[in-house]
């Protein structure tokens, strides 16, 4: 598969492969389909892969833990989704487990709270259980675990006037 009709010599992709890197952190995976859609052969894909790993462009566990404080803060994914996410970019279990204990559980929590207060204002199902559901739905598919979700939940249903 070739980018744009381009062929890369090994100096030239090395040039740009750098470049890939130094603008924010990537996993072994996306550079290696970087390279591969540069058409470059396995073997020069290995050599520059390890290249940037020895000049330390590529760093996995840097990868993980940038990976895990954006998606947390700004798109304010739980563990489960951070840990599934990493798992598709095939970095390793101790990078992942590395990555996701750097998160302070303080501030999970309140930001788990802040994402069910908001989902639950938004929602505008009059009946509280179908309206939990909603929410705790929601939160579930952004990787939270189901046993925090649901203790937050129960206490905005049992908070909410009786509308059924």
């Amino acid at each position: 598969m070739q980018d744009s009709g381009k062929v890369y010599d090994l100096d030239k992709a090395r040039e740009v492969i750098r470049k890939f890197c130094a603008y924010q952190e990537r996993s072994q995976k996306q550079v290696r389909q970087r390279l591969q859609k540069m058409g470059l052969i396995e073997e020069a894909v290995d050599l520059l892969i390890s290249e940037c790993i020895q000049d330390n462009f590529l760093n996995e566990e840097r990868f993980a833990k940038a990976f895990v404080r954006g998606k947390h803060s700004i798109k304010g994914w739980g563990r489960k989704r951070l840990e599934r996410e990493l798992k598709m970019n095939e970095v390793s279990e101790y990078c992942i487990r590395k990555a996701i204990e750097q998160l302070d559980d303080e501030a999970y929590s309140e930001k788990l709270e802040d994402l069910a207060r908001k989902k639950w204002l938004q929602t505008k199902e009059p009946n509280r259980f179908k309206r939990g559901k909603k929410v705790v739905d929601h939160l579930l598919r952004r990787g939270y675990e189901s046993d925090a979700v649901w203790t937050i939940v129960r206490d905005f249903i049992n908070q909410s006037p009786e509308e059924d």
